[in-house]
């Protein structure tokens, strides 16, 4: 298997499925990666790190108990920051 940073989503999905990789593993790869790279590229003005790592342990023990909701259960993702999404800050576009 390549880096973890590197694999696409359905990469992840199918690795995710055959229990290869779990959602934790790779949501600490991918935290690691953010925490290398943000300072110097600053793609994320917000981490929901305890959040994401929360999600990610929920469903490591869903597909370890065959309870998999689906393709993308377990593949993280981030949002632009300028969607407006509860409890987290919302950047608005210079009009």
């Amino acid at each position: 298997m390549s880096e973890l940073h590197e694999l696409g989503v359905a990469e992840a999905s199918k690795a995710i499925a055959a229990k290869m990789l779990s959602p934790s593993e790779l949501v600490e790869a991918l935290l690691a990666r953010i925490d290398k790279l943000n300072p110097k590229v600053n793609a994320f003005i917000h981490l929901t790190t305890e959040a994401a790592r929360a999600a990610a342990k929920t469903a490591t023990d869903a597909v370890a108990a065959g309870r998999s909701q689906g393709r993308l259960h377990g593949v993280p993702f981030a949002i632009k920051d300028i969607y407006d999404t509860a409890g987290i800050p919302t950047t608005t576009p210079n009009a």
